[in-house]
């Protein structure tokens, strides 16, 4: 827990408090609740964390960043004055890109920032997840669908079962994440329902991470390993989010091209905005003339799997996933 996580889709886990209460079968072997213990803490109760509450202030290099990985932010019986708080510091660390990743999401509208909804393209750092484990739990993907959030992205971790209608939720959503169970008795997971997952997602240029199998044994430092068809799918999570390509780079249209922007720069967002073209994210001026660099990574810094073409020796860049290097 802390400034380094052995999480893969994140960079570090920050817990501003901890504890939790199980709310559906996702939650049987929860990973927190044994960590929890280890560290002779209870898991049933929330309890502000004395340590590590304003731990991102401390961060200076930018990281992406998994909130309450020992609880859930919209917690019922979080104090909203504690939670403000929270807010404060992740308004003030905006080189941080933050991961609230929630199984309660029908409380996330009650206890976002004030303004949020009027204001929410201004936090682009707050990235908005919802935990989706079986059909049984899709109903969260409708509730995070009414939320405005520059990103949204959900984790099928533990998979329990086939998501055969996750597509449906892709114009609202940028990244899934998939997980078999691991642990003490872990629960099967089907890799036929990975791969189905994995389909949607790349039929709909929508990116795809697959942590692991799932079981109780490591296979190449996964639990039951995570290589799927002779490869992994480890999609990276930093690109321009999908809705602010195509909805709210739209609002900006006319500021942007009034920019110092470069002709090519102009032609390319064009380009994006004209054709829909999800699979292509533009970062922009916008963004750096206020310090923000989605995922929390600096201009300049690549993972592979991912071609980055400078434009004009700018922070301006353009991502491209090749699809055909998906099949």
């Amino acid at each position: 827990m802390g400034k380094i996580s052995k999480i893969e889709w994140t960079d570090a886990t920050w817990n501003p408090w901890y504890g939790c209460t199980k709310i559906s079968e996702g939650c049987r072997n929860c990973y927190a609740e044994r960590d929890m213990k280890r560290f002779g803490k209870d898991f049933n109760t929330i309890t502000r964390s004395k340590t590590t509450f304003r731990d991102p202030l401390k961060w200076n290099e930018p990281r992406m960043i998994f909130v309450c990985s020992w609880g859930d932010f919209f917690h019922d019986d979080v104090m909203d004055k504690t939670r403000d708080e929270a807010w404060e510091i992740m308004r003030r660390t905006r080189s941080h890109t933050y991961l609230l990743l929630t199984k309660r999401p029908q409380n996330i509208k009650m206890m976002l920032p004030l303004m949020w909804e009027l204001e929410y393209q201004d936090w682009l750092h707050i990235w908005l997840g919802v935990s989706v484990e079986n059909n049984d739990q899709m109903w969260r993907l409708v509730a995070l669908e009414e939320i405005k959030a520059m990103v949204k992205f959900v984790s099928a971790e533990p998979l329990l079962g086939p998501l055969p209608l996750l597509h449906s939720f892709f114009p609202s959503l940028d990244w899934v994440i998939t997980g078999g169970e691991s642990g003490p008795d872990p629960r099967p997971c089907n890799l036929d329902w990975v791969r189905d997952i994995r389909d949607q997602c790349v039929d709909h240029g929508i990116s795809f991470f697959h942590k692991q199998h799932g079981g109780s044994r490591k296979i190449n430092g996964a639990w039951g390993g995570r290589e799927l068809d002779g490869r992994t799918w480890r999609d990276p999570a930093y690109f321009l989010p999908r809705q602010l390509t195509l909805h709210g780079m739209q609002a900006h249209r006319d500021w942007l091209l009034e920019t110092s922007m470069t002709d090519i720069q102009n032609e390319r967002y064009r380009q994006c905005v004209n054709a829909r073209q999800a699979e292509i994210w533009v970062v922009c001026d916008f963004f750096r003339k206020q310090g923000i660099f989605p995922h929390g990574r600096k201009p300049g810094q690549t993972e592979g799997g991912v071609n980055v073409n400078f434009l004009d020796g700018h922070v301006d860049r353009v991502y491209k996933r090749p699809r055909d290097s998906y099949r």
